[in-house]
């Protein structure tokens, strides 16, 4: 949060929702409902992997310029999710997959698990037959290693109620 501070204690943060650079509120930094109904999420903060974001997805450059003033980012969101609902996700994902477009699958808790990025780091374990994150973060003086399984819930209100004390 110190740089939501430091934003707000500049004059520059905007309490309410989606309308400061990490709520939701960039156009460059959130995500996106492609063609096939799924999203992908964006990160192109900086310029250099916003060119190569916009330029990919067909978006010219006088309407990306809109992405300096803050008051423009709803209409510049607007022309970006038009652009990126006119594929689905795949297409969009292959399109920018080895680029500096700063982009990523918005995947389920499923898919997480057997994305090729968490798969290659070992991001998920399996104990006694049920598959977890790993223990992180990991050290390399100090392994980790996931002891016991996860615990089954019986249903959400228990699990509330446990919880809340």
């Amino acid at each position: 949060m110190a740089m939501a501070h430091e934003f707000a204690a500049a004059g520059q943060w905007n309490r309410s929702r989606q309308a400061n650079l990490l709520d939701g509120g960039a156009p460059f930094y959130g995500t996106y409902q492609c063609a096939d109904g799924r999203h992908i999420a964006i990160g192109a903060m900086e310029g250099q992997f916003y060119d190569v974001f916009r330029q990919a997805i067909g978006l010219d450059e006088e309407t990306a310029r809109l992405r300096v003033d803050p008051a423009n980012w709803p209409t510049l969101r607007e022309r970006t999710a038009a652009l990126i609902r006119t594929r689905p996700s795949a297409e969009w994902l292959a399109l920018l997959e080895n680029t500096d477009a700063c982009v990523s699958p918005v995947l389920d808790l499923e898919e997480a698990q057997h994305h090729p990025h968490l798969v290659e780091r070992k991001g998920f374990v399996r104990l006694d037959g049920l598959d977890q994150p790993a223990p992180a973060p990991r050290f390399s003086g100090t392994p980790t290693q996931a002891h016991a399984r996860p615990t089954k819930l019986r249903s959400l209100t228990n699990a509330l109620a446990a919880w809340s004390g």
